[in-house]
């Protein structure tokens, strides 16, 4: 259902885009500009590829540069999404601070640097190219999710928002669990697979709240809290969202609203896990107790 909505959203809105694109000299195009297939949606007349093509650009190039227009379909990701962040910027500890997937660096600009040694990864080199512009005090690095270029149990704190629905398999996540330390604060989200955010092209899994959870327990972490938010407004919010993409702003009612809401009416899911002590390390302080105990 949110699927074909979203899909009547994109037609309905696409006059007056074309209207906009004509009179801002914005650039767009009604056909595929590799495959010639006719677009209907007016995102991706904004991009001027079909949602296939969008989807075989970024995985092409997740190993390095990409394409002018599947980097801006990036660059302009992170507006109207303002609700996922600020959720998960409320539960972030302190310490050493990873994020996964960071694109422009959202979160980790909105956390406060003191008492925080802040880390940014991602795959995209024009997202961090913005992010170091805008960041001067945070470290950011070119890198892959399935293998993070650090050491073992060396984060406090880890946040993965809006990734691991790009990533096939579960390498990324255990990446995420061997590089935090034990009893580390882990902050995941991802969309609501069947949700309005759900099918989109560049996603190539789509998560039940359920499914999530385990997922996540599957890696070895320990499930503290989840959460189910975002409301979409049919309609109002694809128009404010549209306005937020042009104007390149957050606006009123630019995302959903960032409130509690049964899973079918969720647009994203938030969990919070810890990574258990290390089993080892917790047979050894078991055993120096025990020592401590015959000795006295």
């Amino acid at each position: 259902m949110w699927h074909w909505l979203n899909r009547f959203e994109g037609v309905l809105f696409l006059i007056p885009f074309l209207i906009y694109a004509l009179l801002s000299h914005t650039y767009y195009s009604i056909r595929c500009v590799n495959c010639g297939r006719r677009l209907f949606n007016y995102e991706n007349c904004h991009q001027g590829l079909c949602d296939q093509c969008m989807r075989r650009e970024l995985i092409a190039n997740l190993g390095g540069h990409q394409s002018e227009r599947a980097a801006k379909a990036v660059s302009t990701a992170n507006y109207g999404e303002g609700h996922i962040y600020k959720t998960v910027v409320r539960r972030a500890g302190q310490g050493r601070v990873l994020d996964v997937g960071c694109g422009w660096g959202t979160s980790l600009t909105m956390l406060n640097p003191q008492g925080r040694e802040l880390h940014g990864l991602d795959i995209t080199h024009e997202a961090l190219s913005r992010a170091k512009e805008q960041n001067d005090n945070i470290s950011f690095y070119v890198g892959n999710a399935n293998e993070l270029p650090f050491k073992s149990d060396m984060f406090d704190c880890l946040i993965c928002t809006e990734t691991l629905e790009h990533i096939e398999g579960d390498n990324a996540v255990r990446e995420c669990y061997r590089v935090l330390k034990p009893n580390g604060v882990a902050l995941f989200t991802v969309p609501n697979g069947s949700g309005i955010s759900g099918r989109v092209a560049d996603h190539v899994r789509m998560f039940s709240f359920q499914d999530f959870s385990h997922f996540l327990q599957q890696a070895g972490f320990d499930v503290v809290s989840g959460r189910k938010f975002g409301l979409y407004i049919p309609l109002l919010s694809c128009l404010f969202r549209t306005l937020s993409a042009v104007l390149r702003k957050d606006l009123p009612f630019s995302h959903p609203l960032n409130i509690s809401v049964p899973e079918c009416l969720a647009t994203h899911f938030f969990i919070e896990c810890r990574q258990p002590a290390h089993p080892r390390k917790e047979e050894q302080r078991l055993g120096q107790i025990e020592n401590k105990v015959s000795i006295r």
